[in-house]
């Protein structure tokens, strides 16, 4: 009987044991999903605006923690040049001046210093 009693409190003891192991887990489940919550891309949509006439120039524009990055893609056949202006909100515009060989690509990037309002890029192309 006493035996009986010992394994019933042992098998107890491990599901106490378990329920705070359990409990553990949950609790370092829910601080990770909060803080890629967090972390999360909370940025919304990046217009861009572009004045490069009949020029074959291929853009991607993405926000990366504070950055905010175009990419410019030459599909040209000569070598152009690209001026880019970067806008967000109450921020000073930030320019950025380029030269893309054909057929490579250049990246342009700006810092976002404050919150986000709304990112602005307007970018213009002219060929050498």
């Amino acid at each position: 009987m006493t035996s009986m009693l010992l394994g019933i409190g042992s098998m107890l003891g491990r599901i106490c044991l378990n329920r705070s192991q359990h409990l553990r887990v949950l609790m370092c489940f829910l601080g990770v999903t909060w803080s890629s919550v967090l972390l999360a891309d909370t940025h919304g949509p990046v217009e861009i605006y572009s004045d490069i006439g009949d020029l074959k120039v291929e853009n991607r524009a993405n926000v990366v923690h504070d950055r905010v990055i175009l990419t410019l893609k030459n599909l040209e056949d000569t070598d152009i040049h690209c001026e880019v202006h970067f806008m967000n909100g109450p921020e000073l515009m930030i320019k950025r001046v380029g030269f893309v060989s054909s057929g490579k690509e250049i990246l342009f990037n700006a810092p976002l210093r404050r919150t986000v309002v709304k990112i602005v890029i307007d970018f213009s192309c002219q060929a050498i």
